[in-house]
């Protein structure tokens, strides 16, 4: 996508393939803004960390964790499809070096792994450049070809000592764990006879207490009846002379628990054969705009709205963002980029059979 609002207009966007099978290369010809010459852009993609952490060296105890070097090596997913072939092939014919990582400390760190990997053919920074963009659109992405910028390697090393801290802790914590509950051996019950561990991640084992505790407030409730008085009559309609409408009048307390309460109103409420307005009240109600989701909203509504776990939701937002539909998903803040489109995100979905109408209102 970001190739197709790049190619000017009436400019051939030419798809091909490359080392790297699923990083498809699209070429196109236009200025180059950093050097204000017309010239061959090629556009390609990773597929993700290009490098992984590991200790470089054993681990003889659990001290060792904060003692011995780490040092990256290849993902093995890379490895397997040639990503870093894939790019350095493409680097050796290439003059720049424009990184267009989604804008976020991943994103950048992600980017210089892209810059280790070619460096031979850039071996200083002058060539090698950063597009800042928030969001999928076309505006968003010409703006940020316009003004081009460097990466920026202190948020790049942000990531690498949050990944050295997230090894050391999860080693070393994961080995006390296993040692505490007693879990020795391996297993002859596995099929591959791994060795048992109780394995512990800085930020997936706080989060996993919370389900917990969830968890164990769902098992310790215990339901109990209450009742809700709901009144129902036959007023003359408001609309139409002579006909009469169907008005639930609901309990102005609400609920009970009390059992010969809920008796006593259901016993007067069914002698009754008539009912009497007392007094009317009349108010307005304003039904604000839906403002956007940040991150953590997203998943709430997914979870209550949709029966869909956090891997689903984020797979499905980021399908919705790489075709443009939806601004950036890992996000906190609530608010759309002031270049993100509402209307031409919309207006597909108008011809919708369920949802059309409620689109076309919306941008309309």
């Amino acid at each position: 996508m970001i190739a197709e609002f790049l190619n000017p207009p009436g400019s051939k966007l030419r798809e091909r393939r490359g080392i790297a099978d699923p990083c498809r290369i699209f070429e196109f010809a236009a200025v180059f803004p950093p050097t204000g010459q017309r010239s061959v852009i090629c556009v390609t993609s990773v597929i993700g960390h290009i490098f992984n952490l590991t200790f470089d060296g054993h681990l003889k105890n659990s001290e060792d964790a904060y003692e011995v070097p780490v040092v990256k090596n290849l993902c093995e997913s890379t490895r397997k499809v040639r990503v870093v072939e894939h790019l350095q092939d493409l680097a050796r014919g290439s003059s720049s070096l424009c990184l267009w990582l989604d804008a976020d400390r991943e994103g950048e760190n992600i980017g210089f792994e892209i810059v280790a990997v070619c460096r031979e053919s850039f071996p200083d920074d002058n060539q090698i450049f950063r597009a800042i963009f928030s969001a999928l659109t076309e505006p968003e992405v010409g703006a940020a070809f316009a003004s081009l910028g460097r990466p920026n390697p202190h948020v790049a090393q942000g990531v690498d000592a949050r990944q050295e801290l997230d090894l050391r802790v999860g080693v070393s914590f994961s080995r006390l764990l296993t040692k505490h509950f007693g879990i020795k051996g391996r297993t002859n019950k596995a099929p591959d006879k791994r060795k048992r561990m109780v394995s512990y991640g800085p930020c997936q084992t706080p989060a996993l207490g919370f389900c917990v505790a969830r968890s164990d407030e769902i098992t310790a409730f215990r339901p109990e009846q209450r009742w809700q008085p709901i009144v129902t009559i036959r007023a003359p309609s408001s609309s139409s002379r002579g006909h009469r409408e169907q008005r639930d009048f609901y309990w102005k307390e609400g609920e009970t628990a009390d059992r010969g309460l809920a008796a006593t109103i259901h016993s007067a409420a069914s002698a009754a054969s008539t009912a009497t307005i007392c007094s009317l009240d009349i108010s307005s109600t304003v039904i604000n705009r839906p403002i956007g989701l940040n991150t953590v909203h997203l998943l709430k509504v997914a979870s209550n709205g949709l029966g869909l776990g956090p891997k689903e939701t984020m797979k499905a937002a980021e399908d919705l963002y790489s075709k443009g539909l939806i601004s950036y998903p890992r996000t906190e803040t609530t608010r759309y980029h002031e270049t993100f489109d509402a209307g031409a995100a919309l207006q597909p979905q108008s011809k919708h059979a369920k949802w059309g109408r409620n689109a076309a209102k919306a941008f309309s």
